[in-house]
C-alpha cells in the first residue's frame, strides 16, 4: 500500500478473494447464484461451484503498471535503460588475467551488438533465463521454465460484463474442474479479467531456456489449453464471457528453482555478481521487496534480513565441468511446476 501510494499507482486496491470448489461430477444446480458474486452461475452455466469467501483484503496491482512505475522511478534516479538488445557475457577478470586469476571478479557486460559496459557488479535477473550464468560464469543455476498460458477478456469489448466486474470485483480460486484447469480469475480495476491457471504448462528444461528456446517474449499460447480454459470460464461465469472467445490468449514463463525458493543473494566464487531469479509466479508480489534486499548488498555489502534460504550457493556453486540436465520442478517429492 505505501509503494503504490508512494509511486502513485491507479490499479492498486484491495478486493474480496474466492474460493471456488467446481462440481465435477454433475450434481449441483450450475444455474445458482451465490451472495458473493452474482455474475458466477446464473443462466447459462454449465458447471455448479461451491463458493466461500477466501479473504476480503487481497491486494491487487496490473503488473504492467507497477513494472513500468519502477523503471521510470529508476531513471528519474540516474539508471540508464538500455532496450532491446541481448546480454550475450558476463565479463570477468580472468578475461584479462587467464583463468589462474586467484579472485575472480565481474568487469562488465558485453551486448550483442558488440559494445562491452564496464561495471564492477552485475544483477543477473533475467527470469527463467537467468540459468544463462551457467553458460557465462560457469555457476550452477538449475531452473525449468513452467511455459503456461492465460486469457483475458478486455472491457471495452463487453459493456455489460464490464459493469457486473466493476460492480462485484472479485478473484477467485479454482479446484480442477472437467477442463483440466484450475482457473484462477483476476478482475481488474479497469474492467479487464485476467485468467490463468489453464492447465497443461509444459516444462522447459535448462538447456532450452540457455539456448533461448524459446527466446524472451516469444512465447505462445497453447491452443488446446486455451480452448480448454475457454470452456471451463463459459461454463462457470457465461454472463462474463456471454459466449465470447477471450479477447486475448498469451502465454508466459516463470522460473521454478528445484526447491521452489527463489535466488537471492551473491553468486558464489566472482565478486560482484549477484542474481535475483526464481520466483514462480510470485514475481509481482516478491519484487519490490526483493528489489530492496539487492539495493542493500550492493550499497551496502549485506541484507536488513537472513538470506540463507534463498542462497544460490546451495546448489553448489562454481563448477569444474558443466553438469547434466536437471528438471527443477520438485520440492522434494512435492510437483512444484503448476501450483506452487
Amino acid at each position: 500500500k505505501e509503494l503504490a501510494k508512494e509511486l502513485g499507482l491507479s490499479t492498486w486496491r484491495e478486493i474480496t478473494t474466492l474460493s471456488v470448489t467446481r462440481d465435477t461430477r454433475g450434481r449441483g444446480n450450475a444455474q445458482k447464484t451465490n451472495q458473493y458474486a452474482r455474475w458466477i452461475g446464473g443462466e447459462g452455466a454449465g458447471e455448479a461451484a461451491d463458493v466461500t469467501l477466501m479473504d476480503t483484503e487481497t491486494a491487487q496491482v496490473t503488473p504492467s503498471e507497477v513494472t513500468l512505475a519502477l523503471i521510470k522511478g529508476a531513471v528519474e534516479n540516474g539508471a540508464q535503460l538500455i532496450e532491446g538488445v541481448t546480454v550475450t557475457a558476463i565479463l570477468t577478470n580472468e578475461e584479462q588475467e587467464g583463468e589462474a586469476a586467484d579472485h575472480p571478479r565481474v568487469s562488465g557486460v558485453v551486448l550483442e551488438d558488440g559494445r562491452r559496459i564496464e561495471a564492477d557488479k552485475v544483477i543477473v535477473a533475467m527470469g527463467p533465463w537467468s540459468t544463462k550464468v551457467q553458460d557465462w560464469l560457469n555457476i550452477r543455476i538449475p531452473m525449468t521454465g513452467i511455459y503456461s498460458t492465460s486469457l483475458m477478456y478486455t472491457a471495452e469489448n463487453s459493456p455489460e460484463a464490464k459493469e457486473m466486474i466493476m460492480k462485484e470485483p472479485r478473484a477467485l480460486f479454482c479446484s480442477e474442474d472437467n477442463y483440466g484447469s484450475h482457473l484462477e480469475v483476476y478482475p481488474r480495476s479497469n474492467g479487464d479479467v485476467y485468467i490463468c491457471g489453464c492447465g497443461g504448462s509444459r516444462y522447459v528444461t535448462e538447456e532450452e531456456l540457455r539456448n533461448y528456446e524459446p527466446s524472451p517474449g516469444r512465447e505462445v499460447a497453447d491452443s488446446s489449453r486455451a480452448t480448454a480454459a475457454y470452456q471451463s470460464f463459459n461454463s462457470l461465469a457465461p454472463s462474463i464471457t456471454q459466449g465470447r472467445l477471450p479477447d486475448v490468449t498469451q502465454a508466459c514463463m516463470r522460473p521454478c528453482p528445484p526447491d521452489a525458493l527463489p535466488m537471492i543473494g551473491h553468486l558464489p566464487g566472482v565478486e560482484g555478481a549477484y542474481i535475483a531469479a526464481g520466483h514462480n509466479c510470485w514475481g509481482i508480489l516478491w519484487g519490490p521487496v526483493t528489489g530492496k534486499i539487492m539495493s542493500e548488498l550492493v550499497l551496502d555489502g549485506r541484507s536488513s534480513i537472513d538470506l540463507k534460504h534463498f542462497d544460490p550457493k546451495r546448489f553448489g556453486g562454481r563448477m569444474s565441468t558443466p553438469v547434466g540436465r536437471a528438471r527443477g520442478r520438485h520440492r522434494g517429492e512435492q510437483q512444484v511446476g503448476e501450483q506452487w
